[in-house]
């Protein structure tokens, strides 16, 4: 064994620690060569290259400074993020702008039907401006003068539609008058059967329905019907009353 690497106070302090303890032990003390050469009593620092030992022993002294490495730090692997392919982000993207693009169309559509009364807080409307064709203009005026009294309702309908086949139109003449107050709404039904021949959508006062197609084809025959007309309150179009008439439907073929 060699001791080397220590300067020479480390080399001092090692020599006089053995020397002290064994200076109690009634032995002499021995320096040597590792040889069994010996100086009694020398207590000349230790040449590099050599060692100290004791005579019984004959185990060499070193003063040694051990060097421990630092704790390891530990130092856990970065996680890997996996990215996300360019071909799936761009399907991504693609479906989410689709969706996107429905939900604007849907929503300019239900834009247009409301606009229209078709949808929203008000119901479809039905016929045309006016009153119907065929009025001189003394009944025209007379009609506009005519003041009808509220809780009244003026009704009118043909009292006898000629068709020529039941799927033709008919000149059915179904007039809200420019005096009434009220919504319109017309069902005519079958007096023999109950079935519900003909049925329109809210006419507005000063609106009529000059020709129309039954919602039933009807064969050949004479029909005796009623025809039953509704008011309903123009702002809440809540309905408020009927009234009825009776009419005949002639079948030609």
């Amino acid at each position: 064994m060699t001791y080397a690497g220590h300067d020479r106070d480390d080399m001092r302090a090692a020599t006089e620690h053995a020397l002290s303890a064994h200076a109690g032990s009634g032995r002499p003390y021995r320096y040597g060569m590792g040889r069994g050469g010996a100086h009694a009593g020398s207590a000349a620092p230790h040449p590099p290259g050599q060692g100290w030992r004791t005579p019984d022993a004959g185990m060499p002294l070193y003063a040694q400074q051990i060097a421990y490495p630092a704790a390891a730090q530990y130092v856990p692997p970065a996680t890997s993020i996996p990215q996300e392919p360019a071909k799936k982000k761009r399907r991504k993207a693609f479906w989410i702008g689709l969706i996107v693009a429905l939900l604007c169309i849907a929503l300019a559509g239900l834009l247009v039907l409301n606009m229209l009364g078709i949808f929203g807080g008000k119901s479809k409307r039905q016929g045309t401006s006016g009153q119907l064709e065929g009025k001189t203009a003394e009944e025209i005026q007379a009609e506009l003068d005519r003041v009808v009294d509220e809780g009244m309702f003026n009704i009118s309908i043909a009292a006898t539609v000629m068709m020529e086949r039941g799927d033709a139109p008919a000149e059915l003449r179904i007039e809200n008058v420019p005096g009434n107050r009220y919504l319109m709404k017309v069902g005519i039904v079958r007096d023999d059967t109950g079935e519900r021949l003909y049925e329109t959508d809210l006419i507005e006062p000063n609106h009529h329905i000059q020709q129309d197609t039954l919602d039933v084809s009807l064969p050949k025959g004479t029909y005796e019907c009623t025809a039953v007309f509704s008011a309903y309150d123009p702002e809440t179009e809540e309905q408020i009353g009927q009234a009825a008439a009776k009419m005949t439907i002639q079948v030609a073929a």
